[in-house]
């Protein structure tokens, strides 16, 4: 959800129906921070253009799909992260500890 009225919205909605609400957030490092159609977009062109170098300097030698996303995300929603707060866990096949 990225836009502000309805995150708005959702915090109202909350709070009438449970009160006050202490949420904490942690983020699984896979976007780039637009909208899911302009990062497809994005990649794509990208990939076009530089597969080769990304793979190069990816542990893992391939790219991610949407399943290995699940995993965190599953994580993330789960008592399993209750004491896990503030942390981005990068989903990248290793790219960012290069």
């Amino acid at each position: 959800m990225t836009n502000p009225d309805h995150v708005n919205n959702v915090l109202s909605e909350t709070i009438k129906e449970f009160g006050k609400i202490d949420i904490l957030f942690n983020n699984s490092g896979a976007t780039w921070g637009t909208p899911l159609e302009d990062s497809k977009k994005m990649a794509k062109a990208v990939l076009e253009e530089s597969e080769e170098a990304i793979l190069a300097q990816t542990p893992l030698n391939q790219f991610g799909s949407d399943d290995d996303l699940k995993g965190a995300s599953v994580f993330l929603a789960s008592n399993a992260s209750a004491y896990v707060t503030g942390a981005i866990i990068m989903v990248d096949g290793g790219y960012s500890a290069m």
